[in-house]
């Protein structure tokens, strides 16, 4: 991986005798259709085998993606120069990240474990739910407050020391006349009034596809690769006031709502990352509980967006790309029909699809402009890789990841200058 001070090279073409230069971080992907060819031919083979052999249905019809290709690499710096391990474990999907007023790391896994790293390093199990927790934050009240994305329930902890049961705060059914959250993903919590901003990711049949009792993270990786394909506006975002203990829907019609989290300086609107349109969104907020219409934030990202965190100033805003956009998954973006075909593949070749890529990034965007300020590139995956949760501590980055099992922490104070 080349860093963003790489010098341009000078390319020379002999039969026209003429110099262009080309910067490394500008050049955009060519498709070639020879080299892809093998490729082609061989992901048919496989269709054909796992059409025959294993057929699964959409549960949504495959709509039509017109969007640009993905940009080239912006301001590119080495992850590996601001960021180490704070825990490695053997339990995997270390996803949902949180960090309580004292400093203490809270970290929860896939088999249903939240795990406490003191400010000593001392590590210790605090919970253990029959369920998955996905994003984890404290509230004022420094009640830990965490997504169960297995059943759907928003959790409270208000003990963390004795392994205490978690209140539900909210149920998978909040209301007889409202759709049932799905897939319960990321949080976060206003200051001023404690309401609980979540996000109910995809109104797909998650826990149809799921084993009750645990969660693979491969099958996690087989699922979104179902929904990168599909690509339906049926995620949400909803709100939990604590002080009437109602739910509501701020907002609707989102692609896969994902990491989200609020304005720091007037709590006048929310960030939401739309993974599989490959943008975050801004849903102004009218009043605490009432939503207005979204609008474009950040387009086109280079990557799929999965958890986000913002500076307490309201500066930049840090977002965990789950996996680079490649020139096949754009290739198929506008092809239904192709979508549709390979949305049958059996699970194991969608696992394998969904592992191609071992890669870890962070963007840093400036809230003003929407742009992108640096690029933290893990180029290979080996301190982080398929990014899930971002946590924002003063000048320190806590990641968490969907298939790895490390917790990150970055110092990003140099990039602030």
């Amino acid at each position: 991986m080349s860093g963003s001070n790489k010098k341009g090279k000078v390319e020379i073409d002999e039969s026209k005798q003429k110099a262009e230069f080309v910067h490394p971080q500008m050049e955009r992907p060519t498709v070639s259709y020879k080299r892809m060819l093998p490729a082609i031919i061989m992901a048919s083979v496989l269709l054909l085998i796992s059409l025959i052999l294993h057929p699964i249905p959409f549960q949504y019809e495959p709509i039509e993606l017109n969007l640009p290709p993905p940009p080239p690499r912006e301001n590119v710096v080495p992850l590996h120069g601001h960021c180490s391990i704070v825990i490695s474990s053997d339990a995997h999907c270390s996803e949902g990240v949180a960090v309580d007023e004292h400093g203490n790391i809270f970290a929860g896994y896939h088999n249903g474990t939240i795990v406490k790293i003191d400010t000593n390093g001392k590590i210790s199990t605090v919970a253990q739910i029959n369920g998955y927790p996905l994003g984890m934050e404290f509230d004022a009240h420094n009640n830990l407050i965490v997504c169960d994305s297995l059943n759907n329930n928003l959790l409270s902890f208000e003990n963390l020391d004795s392994l205490s049961e978690p209140t539900i705060l909210v149920k998978k059914m909040f209301d007889k006349n409202e759709k049932p959250i799905s897939f319960l993903d990321d949080l976060t919590i206003s200051q001023k009034t404690g309401v609980i901003y979540f996000t109910d990711a995809s109104q797909n049949v998650w826990n149809s596809l799921i084993p009750n009792t645990t969660i693979d993270p491969a099958q996690i990786q087989t699922l979104c690769v179902r929904e990168y394909l599909e690509a339906q506006t049926t995620g949400r975002v909803l709100a939990y006031d604590p002080s009437t203990k109602q739910v509501s829907v701020i907002a609707e019609g989102l692609t896969f709502a994902n990491g989200i989290v609020i304005d720091p300086i007037n709590e006048d609107y929310l960030l939401v990352a739309e993974t599989f349109r490959f943008k975050i969104s801004k849903i102004p907020l009218i009043t605490p509980t009432r939503g207005g219409t979204k609008v474009d934030f950040a387009q086109n990202l280079i990557g799929i967006p999965d958890g986000m965190a913002i500076s307490k100033d309201g500066k930049y805003l840090w977002v965990g790309i789950h996996k680079p956009r490649t020139k096949f998954g754009h290739f198929v973006l506008d092809k239904p029909y192709l979508k549709q075909l390979m949305g049958r593949l059996s699970d194991k070749v969608l696992k394998v699809i969904g592992n191609l890529d071992k890669w870890g990034m962070v963007l840093q965007i400036d809230i003003a402009t929407g742009k992108v300020v640096h690029s933290l590139l893990d180029e290979h995956g080996d301190l982080i890789r398929a990014l899930g949760s971002i946590r924002l501590v003063d000048d320190t980055l806590y990641l968490g990841s969907l298939t790895g099992n490390n917790v990150v922490k970055c110092d990003i104070k140099p990039l602030l200058k």
